[in-house]
């Protein structure tokens, strides 16, 4: 397990450029995980009704974030489209061959 504190930490240099060169703070338990402390954790979030549409529009002071059962502060906060994938299936069976 030696070598997980260092990907932690390239991890966290990688994701956050203020980081750099700053090493990681972990701290190893008895029951093997790892408990390491970080400033940022991005939380991505979509919120959809009850019709499962997307809800628009939402901003900073419409969410409470919570780590074991304590108010943490949303230092960041970002509405922004993502990227999504589209499939298209075209049946040209024999079946289909007088509609297309």
């Amino acid at each position: 397990m030696t070598g997980i504190p260092q990907t932690l930490a390239a991890l966290k240099e990688q994701s956050d450029p203020r980081l750099m060169g700053k090493p990681a703070q972990a701290q190893h338990v008895q029951d093997h995980s790892i408990k390491v402390d970080v400033n940022l954790v991005l939380v991505p979030v979509t919120v959809t009704d009850r019709m499962g549409k997307v809800v628009h529009g939402l901003d900073r002071e419409n969410f409470r974030l919570f780590d074991d059962k304590v108010l943490q502060q949303i230092a960041y906060f970002s509405n922004e489209d993502v990227p999504g994938s589209v499939g298209l299936l075209f049946d040209s069976s024999g079946s289909m061959s007088d509609k297309m």
